[in-house]
């Protein structure tokens, strides 16, 4: 039962009567609070048609639905926002467009208005608040005699370029009445010494929170430098080779599988020189973008065959054509859609939100926009400088949000972190300047030591 082995403050928030705000750092239980309240509400005897749970991607909501469905727990609504205001639409009779844009979100919660559901007195359960945009906060504000059980960490708000700013989410949960702030404050996932290392870096936006507990000990972390990028990807590659264990006997130390290692950039192209130097030693890597194109190619294809179908069924037929990590969620989306306009519809969004699935078989390229959610045993930073965090090319930066990218990746860490700066690193026509970042000053940062070469004797005689 989702109930059971709750600790303290998860409880308090589970059992939270009336509007109440769940601040949830990394590893501190999220996801289950928002299961368990769920459950706790049916217990209590609410009815299954007055439960919504609302999240931000096809693949989270299917998650959710599974969990629930395991726990014994149905009946209760579990949808996307979009996929929500999509079905909300077609009760009222309306014709939402399928999506091709993220443009076309405010003309779909547009056509939503209106539902007597907006009039009744429900409980809307939303998770990663803090990713809110002001298209959704209007949308959500509509339900005006709801019950809001809001659920996310702030100081992981990283999409202020889709205009989702943590504060405007603030303001929105502030608004409710009668608000009850609950945080979670252990964390079951990050270690302690990692965890201790990214505190300096959250931002608690005025709720009084108190610090994150570890409950894992130890943690590895620590910075490199180089002389430059070539230097950078080529000791990279070795330190991964080593914590694979070695592909060769005499190099053996580590032991990792290539999916538990995640390098992370905040730049895409600060990755290529290792992905070449990675390659190069016979890694098995992965660029998380060419992943997720391929994806979308796929869905793209998948939605155009499916305007030449008859019925739901027969898309059935093209699912080996697909990519094998998103043929659950397209399985689910034929399934729990009601026509194959539905389907259509779910498939677009599908497609641009397309999230990252981690590889387990190869070493991990990704922003750290796109390691937001994973978790892995080695976690190595790439291009930890002044002008890379925070970013530093255009004017508009937004520092703050910099900030908490650092504190995402840091947190991404089960075990190990390793950050590296290149002295040398030209980026868009400019030259960086070889300094640490901020974010990472407080933290130690060493140069790589050479390694000792041995001398061979040539011959016996």
């Amino acid at each position: 039962m989702l109930l059971e082995g709750l600790d303290e403050f998860q409880r308090k928030a589970v059992s939270s009567p009336g509007n109440t705000l769940v601040v949830a750092g990394p590893g501190a239980g999220k996801t289950r609070v928002l299961l368990s309240r769920a459950q706790d509400l049916l217990s209590r005897g609410l009815s299954p048609a007055r439960l919504f749970l609302l999240t931000f991607t096809v693949r989270t909501a299917g998650e959710l639905r599974r969990r629930l469905a395991a726990a014994g727990v149905n009946g209760a609504t579990v949808e996307t926002f979009h996929a929500f205001a999509y079905r909300l639409a077609r009760d009222l009779g309306r014709d939402p467009p399928a999506l091709d844009e993220e443009d076309d979100y405010r003309a779909l919660f547009d056509l939503a208005a209106g539902h007597p559901l907006e009039e009744q007195e429900i409980h809307l359960l939303i998770d990663e608040f803090q990713d809110l945009s002001p298209e959704l906060i209007e949308f959500l504000s509509r339900f005006r005699r709801a019950t809001f059980f809001l659920v996310g960490d702030p100081a992981q708000a990283i999409y202020g370029f889709r205009g989702a700013r943590p504060e405007v989410a603030l303001d929105f949960a502030r608004s409710l009445p009668g608000l009850t702030v609950c945080p979670l404050l252990r964390s079951y996932r990050v270690p302690e010494v990692i965890l201790r290392a990214a505190l300096p870096l959250r931002d608690d936006f005025g709720l009084g929170v108190a610090e994150l507990e570890a409950v894992v000990p130890g943690g590895e972390i620590g910075g490199l430098a180089y002389a430059g990028v070539e230097a950078e990807a080529k000791a990279v590659a070795g330190l991964i080779v080593e914590a694979l264990g070695g592909l060769q006997m005499e190099e053996s130390r580590g032991g990792l599988s290539p999916g538990q290692i995640a390098v992370v950039a905040r730049v895409r192209r600060v990755l290529n020189p290792l992905k070449k130097a990675l390659s190069a030693r016979g890694v098995p890597v992965v660029s998380q973008e060419e992943k997720k194109k391929q994806c979308q190619e796929e869905l793209g294809a998948l939605c155009e065959k499916a305007r030449g179908e008859k019925d739901r069924s027969s898309l059935l037929a093209h699912l080996q054509d697909l990519p094998s990590e998103i043929v659950p969620e397209v399985e689910e989306i034929i399934a729990s859609s009601r026509d194959l306009d539905e389907v259509l519809f779910r498939l677009g969004l599908l497609r641009l939100q397309q999230e990252v699935l981690a590889d387990q078989t190869a070493v991990n390229l990704m922003t750290i926009h796109e390691a937001k959610g994973l978790e892995f045993p080695l976690v190595i930073l790439l291009g930890a400088e002044d002008g890379l965090l925070p970013l530093r090319f255009w004017p508009d930066t937004d520092e703050a949000e910099e900030k908490r990218l650092a504190y995402v990746a840091l947190t991404r860490s089960a075990g190990r972190f390793v950050f590296t700066v290149a002295k040398k690193r030209h980026l868009f026509g400019q030259a960086l300047s070889g300094k640490v970042s901020p974010y990472f000053s407080h933290l130690p940062l060493a140069e790589p030591r050479r390694k000792r070469q041995t001398r061979r004797q040539k011959s016996l005689f």
